[in-house]
């Protein structure tokens, strides 16, 4: 996504059919929700939105089987690209950017998201998306 001149649904597409082609059973594709959709185009968070976008292609594709994995904001974002920052008042904190009416992030550790994938394929639901994410246990209060 980062990536000068990538495109996450031109490449995801590409994956999609060689997956087909190759007889995959069962398609995991991690995805996010369409901020641009959600926000009714106020926001503009092409990582998220072309994730989203991708999620039709899967449909579409025919698998017997495949999954959306919805995956939290993982602690360890904040310990490196968005790791605290001094401030222009000269303390240290976090300056996200987030919609200022969000009290809390959906968070999890990145470690969990191998065994949330491994329930997908453990227990597949034939021809309906099966959206999972990590467990709702954990929350960074923002108030």
């Amino acid at each position: 996504m980062w990536e000068k001149g990538a495109d996450e649904v031109e490449q995801a597409s590409a994956a999609v059919r060689a997956a087909k082609d190759a007889g995959v059973k069962h398609f995991v594709w991690s995805t996010l929700p369409d901020v641009e959709a959600i926000s009714g185009g106020k926001f503009h968070v092409p990582h998220f939105t072309d994730k989203a976008k991708v999620d039709r292609i899967v449909k579409e594709a025919g698998f017997a089987n495949h999954t959306f994995v919805i995956a939290p904001f993982y602690y360890q974002n904040l310990i490196g690209v968005l790791a605290a920052q001094k401030q222009a008042d000269g303390s240290v904190g976090w300056t996200l950017p987030l919609d200022p009416t969000v009290r809390s992030i959906h968070m999890g550790d990145i470690a969990e998201l191998g065994n949330i994938v491994a329930g997908a394929f453990a227990h597949p639901r034939s021809g309906r998306p099966w959206r999972v994410s990590a467990p709702r246990r954990r929350f960074m209060s923002l108030q």
